[in-house]
């Protein structure tokens, strides 16, 4: 996520360009996010994968 949500140097895109970058990797055919990413494109996410790995690590 944050490759997408972040540019070089940390400045944060825009919603519309994070949405747009979110939504081309989810129309290819293979994927692996990292990252929550924000609750809008969360649930597109959750819609489309067939597989969510879960770590839930200790404090």
């Amino acid at each position: 996520m944050d490759k997408i949500k972040y540019r070089s140097g940390g400045a944060e895109v825009s919603q519309e360009d994070y949405k747009r970058a979110h939504q081309e990797i989810l129309q290819t055919d293979k994927w692996i996010i990292d990252g929550f990413g924000c609750m809008e494109t969360l649930w597109l996410r959750l819609d489309e994968a067939d597989t969510l790995v879960y770590v839930d690590l200790p404090l």
